[in-house]
């Protein structure tokens, strides 16, 4: 008899754990409808520029990575405590070549990735990510900007991002000019 009941307790958890599931998809979807999300800024190179700078959960990061094809470069914020990443490893595994992170919580971000990612490094800004992306990446590939966490400390809103993100563009069409 206690079988029975362990066996009838264990599908109702499986239950509730999809019931989760899909409402985290739903929400999340609802995020992507937000403005400056998924917005693709630059094709060049055969490269594209993705800027999710209103992404500030993880959740909408997934939402954004998951609908990429190719090769994902991804710049991260990393908060000083940062949640378990560890569940974001199989996406990682199947989606990001390359995390360039900045934050006080990058060391939680490389081990929880490092043995996943073709390339890891920490960075200071989204500028100097989006230059070491541009260099590293190939035909292909997505350059993604999703921050994954609010960063108040040094930004007051995420328009801020969007406007170092939008600078850097210009800065490697400049340069891109130059070297013509």
């Amino acid at each position: 008899m206690k079988k029975v009941y362990r066996d009838i307790s264990v599908n109702r958890a499986e239950s509730l754990k999809e019931q989760l599931l899909r409402a985290r998809e739903s929400v999340v979807l609802d995020k992507l409808k937000i403005d400056n999300h998924y917005e693709l800024v630059k094709e060049f190179d055969g490269k594209l520029f993705i800027n999710d700078c209103n992404a500030i959960d993880l959740n909408a990061c997934i939402a954004t990575i998951e609908q990429q094809a190719g090769n994902i470069i991804w710049i991260k914020y990393a908060p000083p405590i940062d949640r378990d990443l560890k569940h974001l490893k199989k996406l990682v595994d199947s989606k990001v070549k390359a995390l360039l992170c900045f934050g006080e919580g990058v060391e939680n971000a490389f081990t929880s990735f490092v043995d996943h990612l073709e390339f890891f490094v920490k960075i200071d800004s989204v500028t100097e990510g989006i230059k070491l992306a541009n260099n590293y990446a190939k035909k292909g590939d997505v350059i993604l900007f999703s921050p994954g966490a609010p960063n108040y400390k040094f930004f007051e809103s995420t328009s801020d991002w969007n406007k170092e993100f939008s600078d850097a563009i210009k800065a490697l069409k400049k340069e891109k000019k130059k070297k013509a």
